[in-house]
């Protein structure tokens, strides 16, 4: 007899469990509900900013064939790559400038001009590499040199000065090594 009185009760509390299941299914599946998500639309903004040490790392008086040092260094603080090139004006004398400037093997002279006016000489060297997001260039060189003349002929000079400018493009839209000076030279319009 006491067997059959645990049957009866087991069967009870198996219907009640199933029974508490589905309300608990029903009460969560009403008292939950996904109302939906939503993406944003950001866009990567891109960063191109440059800056530079000290080009001319010495001053004071210079004469024929005489150096001073330089240390011009080009860094990214930019979010994409870049190629990178500093173009030099100095004062024009006989067929080329006035200074010759001892290039690293990283930098390359890709063209020399003269302005329209005669005047000033400029050449263009080139980051012979790509200048990678926050990496810095090397120098482009460590002494610019006067060129030999006679006293007469350097009595005759008006203006001894330098300038150094440094231009940049980036390599996300499509530019290569090769093409990067065309490229710096018509947005800037150098050499016209």
């Amino acid at each position: 007899m006491i067997q059959k009185l645990k049957r009866p009760a087991s069967f009870a509390a198996m219907i009640g469990i199933l029974l508490g299941i589905g309300i608990i299914s029903f009460a969560i599946s009403n008292w939950f509900s996904s109302i939906g998500s939503q993406t944003s639309d950001y866009g990567i903004k891109t960063y191109f900013e440059f800056s530079v040490n000290e080009f001319f790392t010495e001053s004071g008086e210079i004469g024929p064939g005489e150096s001073k040092s330089i240390n011009p260094i080009v860094t990214s603080d930019a979010s994409i790559d870049s190629f990178v090139v500093i173009v030099v004006e100095m004062p024009k004398y006989s067929t080329g400038g006035l200074y010759t400037i001892d290039n690293s093997d990283e930098w390359v002279l890709v063209e020399s001009w003269s302005s329209a006016d005669g005047a000033s000489w400029f050449e263009a060297y080139k980051y012979n590499d790509t200048l990678s997001a926050g990496a810095a260039t090397t120098a482009l060189g460590s002494t610019i040199t006067m060129a030999d003349m006679t006293n007469a002929q350097y009595g005759q000079l008006n203006d001894l000065n330098v300038t150094m400018t440094a231009y940049a493009c980036g390599s996300d839209e499509g530019e290569t090594l090769g093409t990067a000076w065309d490229t710096i030279k018509g947005y800037f319009r150098l050499g016209e």
